[in-house]
């Protein structure tokens, strides 16, 4: 009872600790969207999702089609919807796309279906028609018919779409890929290569908040969807810390699982992408649970277990599409707790119950993990329900358009900067030097080599890790396929990683204290650090910086160094590289978390321009100091092209029009008076001889009082 005490009071001190990391400042860059993935799901996309469709271009399903008419023919020239010209006598062709069309637009009975295009456009003629729908561009070749109309693929969509749900007005149901708002390709854009369940989940969650704070419920205030996601990427980030403890504990101990956490909950790629409306920290959030129910599998097998595992992993792909590997962990796990039935040992009834049992635990896994996915990214298959599980083809070419934009063939500026980029050593280097802090990098790098090597030749225990070595190892080997080497798809690895050197640091421990010296690889590892922190600093130191950085870390170096190299008591070394490795890597989250204690330079920049570089009209206060900031007022353009203006100038300009008023409303810095206004971008589009007028006047705010 005081163990489980003692440790929840730990797991609690981390949790505080990586919530004042993850929750300050998540509006640090003031609305400005610096991240372009930010940019394209919360601002472009979020806010379109959910409302009304707004059908993006699918040529190759929906091919334009003409509305012929016989020429000369008045009354349907307005035809682009058909659908409200009563008792209206439609043609088509059989086996077309156009006889569905004519089915959209009218009902059956006021449709009629040839067999060849001709005998259709026969009729036409014959006036037994009032109109005929073919394939665009038949409709010209024909003699005595025009086109009344073309409908091109938005229409069409919007015609099937009102057909099949008359009474929403074309709003589908959730399952229905080509009919519901939620599906990205009906909210403004025709590409999405994320999964759908961050989407959605921001969305209802953006709808909860922005509902709450319209009832004036407390603690809810609806400032924008981008900031409800970011929050989102906290809770799932905070929520890994907890279930890393979890893993921790569950493969190695609480001691593991404590340190794990502690060393993630420290990460400066973690803590970033919790300050994200992106799809990251929430993808591994679910890769940690799935991992730890992989772990269960191998442990006890249970089929919960495969059960758990098969919704965290259908979850997971359907936050990003690229952790489709992650469903071979659950195989292996399933090998190694099956591996008694080849025990020749065991009686063939035996054997093959154990089997049995295993293999169905896997089609429970498998079916769990596409049960979640259809219900999670459920526009990956084509609905109109839950059971239309045939795959959608705009998510197939979205899904190859994405694989194609990440293998290098692709020419385009964001591929440039990987240029001469050596795989496997560049997001290591990200990964020490930035994403992780070298002694958390060295550490969790050392436990996968060493648990490998522990695998290798058998040693006891040592398939306790294998899970976690294999994940490591094969997706960071099938990242470095991938022509783009972002630090943030590595991010699926920091739960196993942390723990791997959660891991390793108790184990140098508990060997230390059992042998009468420290093993060589803590000297080694001692070493490496000293000598990198040493380099650091002396560099610093011969090129004339001489600062507290340098001079700390030389300090680091040489005490590191000492500690490798001279003698100490048994376990010291061990331990003293445990503390140095806990508590640098809590510094560097430290250091990194003073990001979002402050406003990003790009903002804070602006600013300064605003305050003083004159804008439209700027008001210095007479007598007032230097740093005081002008009275900057800006004006929204509302430029408009005419037949004396059409050049871009002035469609990107505010046009003042005679006799026409504008107000603004400011706030001056502080009091006193002014004397002059500068509008130094003031000018007559004409430039006619004829002088201008522009008055400036200034009153109290809600007084007409001149001033």
């Amino acid at each position: 009872m005081r163990k489980t005490a003692i440790t929840a009071l730990f797991v609690t001190i981390i949790l505080v600790f990586a919530g004042v990391l993850r929750f300050t400042g998540h509006n640090w860059d003031d609305f400005s969207y610096s991240h372009p993935d930010e940019r394209f799901l919360s601002i472009l996309l979020l806010p379109n999702v959910g409302g009304r469709n707004e059908f993006t271009h699918d040529q190759s399903n929906f091919p334009s089609q003409s509305i012929l008419v016989r020429s000369g023919q008045q009354d349907l020239q307005d035809i682009a919807d058909l659908s409200a010209v009563f008792g209206i006598r439609i043609g088509a062709v059989s086996e077309t796309f156009s006889a569905q069309v004519a089915s959209w637009i009218a009902s059956d009975n006021h449709v009629t279906i040839y067999g060849e295009t001709a005998q259709a456009l026969e009729a036409l003629r014959a006036s037994q028609l009032d109109a005929a729908i073919v394939d665009e561009g038949l409709g010209a070749s024909f003699a005595g018919l025009s086109v009344a109309a073309t409908l091109d693929s938005l229409k069409l969509q919007s015609l099937r779409c009102r057909h099949l749900y008359p009474r929403s007005n074309g709003i589908g149901n959730y399952f229905d890929a080509r009919c519901s708002p939620l599906n990205p390709h009906q909210a403004g854009h025709g590409f999405y290569a994320y999964g759908t369940f961050p989407l959605l989940l921001a969305h209802y969650a953006g709808e909860l908040v922005r509902d709450a704070t319209e009832a004036e419920l407390p603690l809810f205030d609806w400032q924008g969807g981008h900031l409800v996601w970011r929050g989102l990427s906290t809770l799932f980030d905070l929520l890994a810390i907890v279930v890393i403890f979890a893993l921790g504990s569950r493969v190695h101990g609480r001691w593991v699982g404590l340190i794990a956490a502690a060393l993630y909950a420290a990460a400066p790629l973690a803590i970033q992408k919790s300050h994200y409306a992106t799809t990251n920290a929430i993808a591994a959030c679910l890769v940690t649970f799935a991992l730890y129910f992989a772990v269960a599998v191998q442990q006890r097998g249970r089929l919960s277990s495969y059960t758990l595992f098969g919704l965290a992993c259908g979850a997971a792909v359907a936050s990003r599409m690229n952790l489709a590997p992650l469903a071979g962990i659950v195989v292996l796990a399933a090998i190694i707790k099956a591996a008694p039935c080849f025990d020749p040992s065991l009686n063939r009834q035996e054997r093959l119950q154990i089997f049995a049992y295993h293999f169905f635990g896997l089609i429970l896994a498998g079916f769990a993990t596409f049960l979640t996915f259809r219900l999670l990214n459920p526009y990956a298959f084509m609905g109109p329900d839950f059971l239309g599980i045939m795959p959608n083809d705009r998510w197939l070419e979205n899904v190859r358009s994405a694989s194609y934009g990440v293998s290098g063939v692709q020419d385009s500026p964001p591929n440039w900067q990987w240029l001469s980029r050596a795989s496997y050593f560049y997001p290591l280097k990200d990964m020490a030097l930035w994403a992780m802090g070298p002694p958390l990098a060295l550490l969790a790098w050392f436990g996968w080599g060493w648990s490998a090597y522990r695998i290798a030749r058998m040693r006891k225990a040592a398939l306790n890790n294998v899970l976690l070595v294999v994940w490591v190892g094969a997706y960071f080997v099938w990242l470095n396929q991938l022509w783009p080497m972002t630090m943030r798809y590595y991010l699926p690895l920091y739960s196993a990683l942390a723990v791997l050197a959660g891991w390793a640091i108790v184990q140098l421990i508990h060997y230390a204290r059992r042998a009468e010296s420290d093993l060589l690889a803590t000297r080694v590892l001692l070493s490496i650090l000293g000598v990198l922190f040493g380099a650091v600093g002396a560099y610093q130191l011969a090129n004339g910086t001489q600062d507290a950085t340098a001079l700390t870390a030389a300090a680091i170096g040489v005490i590191l160094l000492s500690a490798a190299l001279l003698p100490l008591p048994r376990s010291s070394r061990a331990i003293a590289l445990a503390l140095f490795a806990i508590g640098f890597t809590a510094i560097w989250g430290v250091m990194f978390g003073n990001v979002y204690r402050h406003q990003t330079t790009l903002v804070q920049a602006s600013r300064y321009l605003f305050k003083h570089v004159p804008g439209d009209f700027a008001m210095p206060i007479d007598g007032a100091e230097e740093s005081l900031p002008l009275v900057n007022v800006a004006v929204a353009n509302t430029g408009y092209s005419s037949a004396n203006l059409t050049d871009k100038l002035f469609k990107g300009v505010t046009h003042y029009r005679e006799g026409t008023a504008r107000s603004t409303i400011f706030t001056a810095p502080a009091s006193g008076s002014i004397a002059t206004v500068f509008a130094p971008h003031l000018g007559d589009p004409l430039d006619d001889p004829e002088p201008e007028r522009l008055e400036i006047r200034v009153y109290p705010e809600g007084d007409n009082q001149l001033l």
